[in-house]
């Protein structure tokens, strides 16, 4: 049966960039089709063969930041490290001082998904009544896109998962709800709804309404097999326990990065 608490499932949710060669620069333009040229023949085109994940978070500085870089980015730029809360303008402010001037334009520019998701979603809000950003779900937001060892993700996940930083943590603490289900949502309502506004207007996908439905009826199950699996017959672990399991446990690591969430998600869905 397992740990046998109950679970938050945080139901108040919704959803240096370093030098790199060119053809994986962040800030170069991302084309929908590959051409090859074959001689004296006309250029063929090759369809993008990525995911909409994965079309998704190249257009996400994230992508392009170690953890460490963006969690300091996120604590520092708001010009007070106490404060839970953020402005979308900072963050961009403390992007672009990292990111080559010449390029930002389609990552940090105004018409930018970036942009548009800081301005946009709930998710990232630090309460709906304000638009000021919450550094909780921004640096839980990079734990999907960022890169990172597994130990430095889960170090950090610990930290957003046991808000107090005690050296123990129990499976029905009620910071953890809220935390799963943002990187739950990030993955999958978060790349529906910003992903095909990638795409010209009359390619662009309708949201799969059924999907999403079914979605939110396996969040609250996706959860509580984590939880069990984790904490076993036991109710409380120590930080080093928790964060011990999480790391030599390849099972658990799919939590930690967006194509591999939106992969079990399905597998639940699709159950």
């Amino acid at each position: 049966m397992g740990c046998q608490c109950t679970k938050d499932n945080g139901s108040n949710t919704d959803v240096d960039l370093r030098q790199v060669k060119d053809d994986q620069n962040p800030f170069a333009h991302q084309p929908t089709h590959q051409s090859q040229h074959n001689n004296n023949q006309k250029d063929i085109k090759k369809p993008d063969t990525r995911t909409r994940t994965q079309i998704f978070e190249d257009h996400l500085p994230m992508k392009y930041l170690s953890l460490q870089e963006w969690v300091h980015l996120v604590d520092k730029a708001s010009g007070d490290e106490g404060s839970a809360s953020i402005s979308a303008q900072q963050i961009l402010t403390g992007l672009r001082v990292l990111s080559n001037p010449a390029r930002e334009k389609d990552l940090l520019g105004n018409d930018s998904i970036f942009f548009q998701i800081l301005r946009d979603s709930f998710l990232l809000r630090l309460d709906k009544e304000t638009p000021l950003l919450s550094k909780r779900a921004l640096i839980t937001w990079g734990l999907l896109y960022c890169s990172g060892t597994i130990d430095e993700k889960v170090r950090t996940f610990y930290t957003l998962v046991q808000e107090g930083n005690n050296e123990r943590i129990a499976c029905d603490d009620k910071d953890f709800g809220p935390v799963f289900n943002l990187l739950l949502d990030f993955s999958i309502k978060l790349v529906n709804t910003f992903e095909p506004r990638l795409q010209p207007q009359e390619q662009q996908p309708q949201l799969d309404a059924q999907f999403l439905l079914k979605f939110e009826s396996v969040k609250d199950q996706l959860q509580e097999d984590f939880i069990d699996a984790l904490f076993g017959a036991n109710s409380i672990l120590s930080r080093e326990q928790y964060v011990g399991e999480l790391v030599e446990r390849a099972e658990f690591h799919w939590l930690f990065k967006a194509q591999t969430v939106a992969l079990r998600v399905s597998s639940y869905v699709n159950k």
